[in-house]
């Protein structure tokens, strides 16, 4: 069953990080998953969320694992969808957000990189590997360095 990519995202479920927590030796990841999100701006939130509501609809339309994914990510960084930054972002679309995603510090980007894998992982799908590298590089992000960010997992 899939999901219609007009459908309204709505927070949910707080354990985002919930797949991480099945590998104790990543405590520590899990960790830094869930305080990070902490340091982002209002407008860096609404920014992530959007590019990678980009890139979960990147086969034209969202799956229900990519979609509650996005759901359980507002939640944690306590974005409504319905607030002004928001859609002013998600109207100006990913060029905008990549824009702002740019200029996040390396310890944020490396948060995101893993907000990315952990999208493309939801349902176990390779075909946005592709895309994901092209967003990486987009905001600096080597295709070596999201190797070494992603080989924890």
């Amino acid at each position: 069953m899939y999901v219609d990519e007009n459908r309204i995202l709505r927070p949910g479920n707080q354990q985002m990080y919930s797949f991480f927590l099945n590998r104790s030796s990543k405590r520590d990841v899990v960790n830094k998953l869930s305080v990070l999100p902490l340091q982002f701006s209002a407008e860096q939130k609404s920014a992530i969320v959007v590019s990678l509501l980009a890139l979960a609809k990147v086969d034209g339309f969202i799956p229900d694992k990519r979609f509650f994914y996005l759901e359980r990510l507002l939640a944690l960084l306590k974005i409504e969808e319905n607030s002004w930054l928001f859609k002013e972002i998600y109207n100006a679309g990913l060029e905008k957000s990549l824009t702002i995603l740019r200029e996040l510090w390396d310890n944020q980007k490396e948060w995101y990189v893993m907000m990315l894998y952990g999208l493309m992982r939801m349902d176990n799908k390779a075909s946005n590997r592709k895309e994901i590298l092209q967003i990486c590089d987009e905001i600096g992000i080597s295709k070596q360095r999201y190797q070494k960010i992603t080989h924890r997992f």
